[in-house]
């Protein structure tokens, strides 16, 4: 029996995260509010995508060019594992798993 070859989405993988972006988010794991900490260069905008494990896009979180500090109120999430997808210009910068207590 021969093996087949399928194509899919590329995978990713949770735990090769990592923080080495111009964004910091705390606390994570988090139970009611997550601050986000963004500075856009020049004349950036940026948006900060929250994702559920089934790609659901459940909130949409625009920032202006600048340095910004918001925070998100996560208290009506069901606890478990979010995405948090930020980009800029219309191109992905990063992802950071967000653990919801």
């Amino acid at each position: 029996m021969s093996a087949k070859n399928y194509e899919s989405e590329p995978e990713i993988d949770l735990n090769k995260i990592t923080n080495s972006s111009p964004y910091k988010i705390y606390p994570n794991p988090v139970a009611d509010n997550l601050q986000i900490e963004w500075n856009l260069n020049g004349d950036s905008s940026g948006v900060a995508q929250l994702v559920d494990l089934t790609g659901n896009i459940l909130l949409d979180i625009a920032f202006k060019p600048g340095y910004q500090i918001k925070s998100i109120d996560l208290s009506a999430l069901n606890s478990g594992i979010y995405l948090l997808r930020f980009s800029s210009n219309r191109q992905s910068i990063g992802y950071e798993k967000i653990i919801k207590r």
